[in-house]
């Protein structure tokens, strides 16, 4: 929400949606980013963001990999409260926007 826009441009949601794209495939086959069997730090540093961008009103239902993944990162410790100051600032941005993601 840097300098007062009220609208994500088509440009900035084609680039969200593009590295989307890439965190699908990289889900390919496998439950979590590290490629291993266990979760790992790039899920949770992963989360973090995904959450907020989730919670402002990103469709993930294009994603099937992704929603998988968020699903199974419901269960790691600090889930929720991720998920609370995700939608905390997920609530804020959506105050200042003038058009739905």
């Amino acid at each position: 929400m840097r300098q007062n826009e009220t609208v994500i441009s088509q440009e900035s949601k084609a680039s969200i949606l593009s590295s989307f794209d890439t965190l699908e495939s990289f889900l390919q086959g496998q439950d979590w980013f590290s490629g291993n069997e266990n979760v790992s730090i790039a899920d949770f540093s992963i989360l973090a963001s995904f959450a907020t961008i989730y919670h402002v009103g990103l469709d993930i239902s294009p994603f099937p990999n992704i929603s998988a993944w968020y699903e199974r990162c419901s269960s790691l410790p600090g889930f929720a409260e991720n998920e609370k100051g995700a939608k905390m600032f997920a609530a804020y941005v959506n105050s200042k926007l003038t058009e739905p993601f």
